[in-house]
C-alpha cells in the first residue's frame, strides 16, 4: 500500500477517533426543562402523558385566547364585572398605568 493513502487512512483513524471520544453531555428536553412563571403553564414542549394521547387521538383542540385582562378575572377593586372579560379595563375606567402594572 502506498504512503499516502497509508497516511489518510491514519489521519481517518486518528480524527474518527478523537470525534468520538468527546461525548457531549446532551441537553435536556424542551418538555423537561423548568420555566420560571407567574401565570400559564409551567414546563416548555408538548405533554406525552397518557391524557394528551388520548387528546390527540379524539383530534381534540383548544384554543385559548389570554391577556391581561385574565389575570383579575373580571373583577377590579372589589367590583365584579359580568360580561366577556376583554371589556374590563373600559368598563371599570382603568388608567393605563396601572393596567400594564399587571406585567409586574
Amino acid at each position: 500500500m502506498n504512503k499516502s493513502i497509508m497516511a489518510a487512512l491514519m489521519s481517518i483513524m486518528l480524527l474518527g477517533g478523537s470525534a468520538s471520544a468527546q461525548v457531549k453531555k446532551q441537553a435536556p428536553l424542551p418538555a423537561e426543562m423548568e420555566i420560571p412563571l407567574k401565570y400559564g403553564a409551567d414546563r416548555l414542549g408538548k405533554r406525552q402523558d397518557a391524557d394528551m394521547k388520548r387528546f390527540r387521538d379524539n383530534r381534540l383542540g383548544a384554543f385559548i385566547h389570554w391577556g391581561l385582562y385574565a389575570i383579575p378575572g373580571g373583577e377590579w377593586n372589589g367590583k365584579v364585572y359580568g360580561g366577556a372579560a376583554e371589556w374590563l379595563k373600559s368598563w371599570a375606567k382603568v388608567p393605563a398605568d396601572e393596567w400594564l402594572s399587571l406585567m409586574d
